[in-house]
């Protein structure tokens, strides 16, 4: 990947769409929260917090994804409150 100059920008497209849409949704709810909050960042600290329990949970012998789903609800809380309300 890293040699393809080509599949390189095709993923570099991709994961900045991702992030683009993460941080719209961010917004949002921070906006409705009337929470200040850095939307790009913390779409990008997500994504990669993400990514870092996928591979915990890909190197794991389980087969549900529980322990990372409250973990990922936990980072999304600690800045826009309950997602309960």
């Amino acid at each position: 990947m890293l040699l393809n100059t080509r599949t390189r920008r095709s993923l570099d497209k991709i994961e900045r769409e991702l992030t683009m849409e993460v941080a719209r949704a961010v917004a949002d709810v921070a906006r409705f929260r009337n929470l200040t909050v850095d939307a790009e960042a913390m779409a990008f600290e997500f994504l990669a917090f993400l990514d870092g329990l996928w591979l915990r949970w890909c190197l794991s012998a389980r087969r549900d994804t529980l322990r990372e789903q409250v973990a990922a609800l936990r980072f999304l809380e600690a800045t826009l409150g309950s997602l309960a309300t």
